[in-house]
């Protein structure tokens, strides 16, 4: 399992790439967007980090590019970010994902999608909406995190 890991690091490749056009509603608060997301299950380990995320006062219209990435194995949040942004590419926030979510609640039990950022004491944090199988809708703090070919990464061009 190892092999892979150190694989996953040496060639990540995109297998997918698609968008979706979304209004996002930026005057919720944080837990009111994922409370929206239909049929999950809210899964908090922290809820200060909650507060980490921004809010604003808008209602607008966001282009979200899920992208698939083939790394033969599994690769760390630390090069999944670095390719996101060799492509061009940020992580959304929460709200994009939520609305979404909340709109195909079928979406993510064929595209289990997530996004990731790090707060203000440098700890990453991942937000991840899984397949109706696990039924999981979760927001942690993780010291590293790693994923499979099987998540798509919620992002915005820079």
């Amino acid at each position: 399992m190892a092999q892979q890991y150190i694989h996953a690091q040496k060639e990540i490749l995109v297998s997918g790439l698609f968008y979706r056009d979304v209004m996002v509603n930026r005057t919720q608060t944080p837990e009111e967007a994922m409370l929206s997301v239909p049929q999950r299950r809210k899964y908090l380990l922290n809820k200060e980090i909650l507060q980490t995320i921004p809010t604003g006062a808008c209602v607008e219209e966001v282009r979200v590019f899920f992208i698939n990435f083939d790394c033969r194995g599994f690769m760390y949040d630390k090069a999944v970010a670095k390719k996101v942004d060799e492509l061009g590419f940020r992580f959304v926030d929460i709200y994009p994902l939520c609305a979404i979510n909340e709109q195909d609640p079928e979406f993510c039990d064929e595209h289990q999608n997530c996004t990731q950022w790090y707060d203000k004491d440098g700890s990453l944090v991942s937000f991840e909406i899984f397949e109706r199988a696990d039924g999981v809708l979760r927001i942690e703090k993780v010291r590293a995190s790693y994923y499979g070919t099987c998540w798509w990464f919620a992002c915005v061009r820079k």
